[in-house]
């Protein structure tokens, strides 16, 4: 589990953003990497990556998009 806090700008906490993840597949081992963002709270999210016995070389991206502005 990865979780990643942020603290946006001007000291408030975010309600209302999505985060987007995808994996890099790992050269080293032959395998791709499956991040899933696991949950979403108000300044940080988890995400989960597969794992087993197995050397898992991979890594992943995230992105962060703020919705607060979207007419929603």
């Amino acid at each position: 589990v990865f979780e990643i806090f942020f603290f946006p700008s001007g000291g408030g906490r975010w309600s209302r953003y999505l985060v987007m993840a995808t994996g890099i597949y790992s050269t080293a081992e032959n395998t791709p990497i499956y991040p899933t963002v696991k949950a979403i709270y108000s300044y940080y999210f988890d995400i989960y990556t597969q794992d087993d016995a197995s050397r898992n070389d991979g890594s992943f991206n995230f992105q962060v998009i703020s919705t607060a502005d979207w007419d929603l």
